[in-house]
């Protein structure tokens, strides 16, 4: 079996294995998220791309909510542990040795974890890094979901063409879009991604190494729009036994694999797991979590029914 089917077939596992989440998080996101989450049922994410259902949701979602206590009270927990945790207009951590028997940092070490401190707040909040709305859309699905993902890469490529001083990136990611495995301890080791690109955003990104379907379609106007469904795996190397030619001593391998052609179009890797994980609860036995939303959603469903049914009363009552 070739590493793109290995990839493939783990995928579907552990798809199967995210099902019993998905319908608690369909009833979460349409009562408290209407602006969230994209989950389509199994088998059926195919069709969507194929159909480029991309449009908003939210207004679609917002003609079922009747009571938006539920959504207010997210927007509000995330602004309350956003403000509490990670304040933008403090530094909400310092830096400091490892050893807890080290001996007390001299003037010049407390100086320069000072000053390296300070680059990576710096580099952090500099609009382009994408941290604070990362950071944000994670604590909100964590508090709806149970879960929150954001994605962590270099981006020395922009710093040398802008010239200005953002070693990495941050970026949303849809729990949708991800298949958590965990490690002994139950930290996150595994991550699967599935998503779509368009033909243009693949050859940008892949260069040669796409199929050749993909690059007619970037170089034919009316297709390079067109959106084919990607899978990024992130996984322990120990666990292939072998390591990519880019970066053979990483820790983690970084898979790319285009789901309609079957065909590895990316292999390198990370020397840290690249996704950070929020969780509100974790479940021991899996790598999800539960929600505050979860806890209420029965009386979130019942409160948006008496609301329903009194507008009905009320209007009935009018006529």
């Amino acid at each position: 079996m070739t590493l793109a089917t290995d990839i493939l077939d783990r995928a579907e596992h552990l798809a199967q294995k995210r099902q019993p989440w998905e319908k608690v998080w369909l009833d979460t996101v349409k009562y408290a998220l209407p602006m969230g989450e994209r989950f389509f049922a199994h088998g059926a994410r195919r069709a969507a791309i194929d159909s480029f259902a991309q449009g908003p949701r939210a207004e679609e979602r917002g003609r079922e909510i009747f009571d938006a206590t539920s959504v207010w009270s997210v927007d509000r927990l995330t602004a309350g542990l956003e403000s509490l945790t990670t304040p933008a207009t403090e530094k909400w951590h310092g830096l400091g040795t490892l050893d807890p028997l080290a001996p007390e940092p001299s003037d010049e070490e407390l100086e320069w974890f000072d000053r390296y401190r300070d680059f990576l707040f710096a580099a952090r909040y500099e609009p382009r890094s994408g941290f604070a709305l990362a950071n944000q859309q994670a604590i909100r699905s964590a508090i709806a979901l149970g879960t929150g993902v954001y994605l962590v890469q270099e981006a020395f490529d922009d710093r040398a063409a802008t010239g200005t001083a953002m070693p990495f990136r941050y970026r949303s990611i849809p729990l949708s879009e991800c298949f958590i495995a965990t490690d002994l301890a139950g930290e996150p080791d595994t991550l699967y991604r599935r998503f779509s690109m368009t033909a243009r955003q693949m050859v940008q990104k892949f260069g040669d190494a796409v199929a050749e379907r993909v690059k007619a379609a970037a170089d034919n106007p009316r297709d390079k729009d067109r959106q084919f469904e990607i899978v990024h795996a992130v996984f322990p190397r120990a666990e292939r036994g072998s390591g990519a030619a880019r970066l053979p001593d990483a820790a983690f391998s970084s898979v790319y694999v285009d789901v309609d052609h079957r065909h590895l179009i990316g292999e390198s890797g990370f020397f840290e797991f690249p996704y950070v994980v929020y969780y509100w609860q974790q479940d021991p036995d899996t790598g999800y979590g539960e929600s505050p939303v979860m806890l209420a959603l029965a009386e979130i469903k019942s409160l948006n029914l008496l609301s329903k049914h009194t507008m009905r009363a009320v209007q009935q009552w009018t006529n």
